[in-house]
């Protein structure tokens, strides 16, 4: 394995067009972080728009304000009404919008985000206040630039491409001006209210993307900005869901309408009282879990059990703990989400030694305290494309890399609009250097690498890192000193430039060391 080291490099941000650095990390087709015309996207929706003096009221079955993924924890509070009877019929007319209750600009995870409302400001668009009262997000924004300089972003959870689903916003702008909601403009009057409907239909990645720029005729310098979402309903009579709810106590902790045969995250595990354990979420004696498949309503309630029946176990990464948890003797363990886990990484699986040779099941029941040992692989934590990526197809090679097939480069000038993304880096300690290490190999010249700094107008630090074409794998190392950016900040591979209609990345061992004074 050879080895490529960048030699001397600016700490201090570079700074660059939005071009060079390119978007955010969600694969879409929607997105526009860029210029696009007007008529791109990979969503459409032909609405029909209402003024009105007042906004719009909230409709539907639930109103969740905690995040509303199908993997991972969410947690936060939600109105609406459910049954905790698991035979309930599935709704088919519920109003479907789900958030988590936070409304701020991209943090370098995905800008959408499943069940998140974000902003994105860059390109000269600058937000200086957000906020989020029930389902009314606020913006606070000035835009010199382009007319993309300032966008919102959501994907519905559970949203499969090519759904329809009918939309019904009421919208207020203190200026007036004409935007773009999914590529159709809708002009909005000042300090007039704008009861917007439509119907959407899902594209790749976001499933609402909202530029607030008047269309051919430049930005709008405006102050302030105002979306309530009165609901979002599914189009089809065959798309079945069902209401989830996670209670502790007395506190609804989440509502959701999970689709039919989906998953659903729970909430972070509530803490318990002195003397006690948490046992998870049950529904009569169905125990949840990240794995089971809701075909019914449930209303999973905490329970607890006596901490003096707990084992606990132990999460490591070679010599390094995770992270605990305690589980109730005779019960199996799941893996809490707060492990900490090395940036750019995931684990593959989980084992008994050290050696990683006695794979363990995560269904055996626990009886004794465990040390468990995870078996750490490479792993994005996004993608952005406007369509260029095509039938990309994401793997896990046998040496453990990622690996990224069968896509296309970018079209027309917006070659860096195809990107693997692993974010938001660890800004590291103020006077302490560090660097980002990883191998690859790919088929295809013209690819590069780089940390951009996203609240810094996608400043570049240090230097960019051109691909070569490879056989064997290649060590890069992207240096920084720790403080030197934000804490948006992301290593960005721009693949967009490879010029071939079918091109393979594969990325492995991608780590971040503190580098030795």
């Amino acid at each position: 394995m050879t080895s490529k080291k960048l030699g001397l490099f600016v700490l201090a941000a570079t700074t660059l067009a939005l071009a060079a650095c390119g978007g955010t990390t969600v694969s879409s087709s929607s997105s526009s972080k860029a210029p696009v015309s007007s008529s791109q996207g990979g969503s459409s929706s032909e609405g029909t728009s209402e003024k009105t003096t007042s906004e719009g009221t909230s409709e539907g079955t639930s109103e969740g304000t905690s995040e509303g993924t199908s993997e991972g924890t969410s947690e936060g509070t939600s109105e609406g009404t459910s049954s905790s009877s698991s035979s309930e019929a599935p709704v088919q007319s519920a109003d479907l919008f789900y958030f988590d209750n936070t409304f701020t600009g991209p943090t370098g995870q995905g800008a959408e985000g499943t069940g998140k409302m974000v902003y994105w400001a860059g390109n000269g668009g600058v937000v200086t206040a957000s906020s989020v009262s029930e389902r009314t997000f606020s913006l606070t924004y000035t835009s010199t630039g382009d007319w993309f300089g300032v966008q919102v972003f959501y994907k519905l959870p559970y949203a499969v491409q090519n759904d329809s689903y009918a939309f019904d916003f009421t919208l207020t702008s203190d200026v007036a001006g004409t935007i773009t909601i999914n590529s159709t403009k809708v002009t909005l009057e000042a300090a007039t209210a704008l009861n917007y409907k439509a119907t959407i239909a899902q594209g790749e990645g976001d499933t609402l993307s909202l530029q607030l720029g008047a269309v051919d005729v430049g930005p709008i310098a405006g102050k302030s900005f105002q979306m309530t979402v009165n609901s979002i309903k599914d189009n089809s009579t065959t798309n079945k869901y069902y209401l989830n709810r996670f209670e502790n106590g007395n506190a609804v902790l989440k509502d959701i309408q999970v689709r039919e045969g989906k998953t659903v995250a729970a909430p972070a595990d509530p803490a318990a009282e002195s003397g006690k354990i948490f046992d998870g979420w049950y529904d009569g004696d169905t125990k949840w879990t990240n794995t089971l498949a809701i075909d019914a309503a449930h209303t999973w309630v905490a329970k607890f059990a006596e901490a003096s029946a707990a084992k606990t176990v132990t999460f490591m990464n070679g010599t390094v703990t995770m992270g605990t948890a305690n589980v109730v003797s005779g019960k199996a363990v799941v893996v809490p989400s707060t492990l900490v886990i090395p940036f750019g990484n995931t684990v593959l699986g989980w084992y008994t030694d050290a050696a990683l040779t006695k794979a363990y099941d995560l269904s055996t029941a626990v009886t004794a305290d465990l040390t468990l040992y995870g078996k750490i692989g490479t792993q994005h934590t996004g993608l952005y494309s406007t369509g260029g990526f095509n039938s990309m197809t994401i793997s896990r090679g046998s040496d453990n890399a990622e690996v990224f097939n069968g896509f296309a480069g970018a079209t027309g000038n917006n070659v860096w609009d195809n990107q693997v993304n692993f974010a938001p880096i660890p800004v590291g300690e103020t006077g302490k250097n560090y660097k980002i290490t990883f191998s690859y190999r790919v088929s295809t010249a013209g690819g590069d690498v780089k940390i951009c700094d996203i609240n810094n107008g996608y400043a570049v630090v240090g230097t960019v890192v051109t691909l070569s074409v490879l056989a064997d794998y290649e060590t890069v190392e992207l240096p920084f000193s720790g403080g030197a950016f934000s804490t948006n900040t992301e290593v960005t591979f721009e693949l967009g430039k490879l010029n071939s209609t079918s091109n393979k990345l594969e990325i492995l061992d991608f780590a971040l060391v503190e580098v030795a004074a």
